[in-house]
């Protein structure tokens, strides 16, 4: 009897250990993957709604008169992009049909062309999306050994100035 309470008590140990270090791997997911998602989100979004509910172009043209709004409006989408791709890959809801079909939803938005929505200047098709995001995503050491980061929207301004044209 005493080694069955014995072996009971290993096995809630042990799965008590197991719970506690799904937890912190949880934690460590979205340190990593979602928080930067979410903040990636936030600032496109933010811009999307300043510019077509509140007037926000007339400010940016104002602030931006040469025209620099755009590049930073585009840094925004395809830093999106990029974290997008991160966290369906890596993050903790790569099997959350919620998360999958809402993110779908929004590159589906991008990808609109159709005859009422014309191709613009921030149309982007399924694959320019992910090559964009790949644009911005960059690979370093971290405390967790190989990790995500984007780069700067200066760093951006400066690939997109020496990209040759048309590409």
């Amino acid at each position: 009897m005493q080694w069955l309470i014995m072996a009971l008590w290993a096995i809630l140990t042990w799965s008590h250990d197991r719970e506690q270090e799904r937890r912190k791997e949880r934690i460590r997911l979205a340190a990593l993957y979602v928080n930067p998602f979410l903040s990636a989100c936030e600032d496109l979004q933010s811009r999307i709604y300043n510019v077509l509910e509140l007037g926000g172009l007339h400010a940016l043209r104002q602030r931006y008169p040469d025209g620099a709004y755009a590049a930073e409006t585009l840094y925004l989408i395809v830093r999106y992009f990029g974290w997008e791709t991160v966290v369906l890959r890596y993050g903790p809801y790569t099997q959350d049909p919620v998360v999958t079909r809402l993110a779908e939803a929004v590159r589906r938005v991008f990808a609109i062309s159709d005859a009422a929505l014309p191709v613009g200047p921030f149309n982007f098709f399924h694959p320019e999306q992910k090559a964009l995001g790949k644009m911005v995503m960059q690979r370093m050491g971290g405390q967790y050994g190989v990790e995500f980061d984007t780069i700067s929207y200066y760093e951006f301004k400066e690939r997109l100035a020496s990209s040759p044209p048309g590409h």
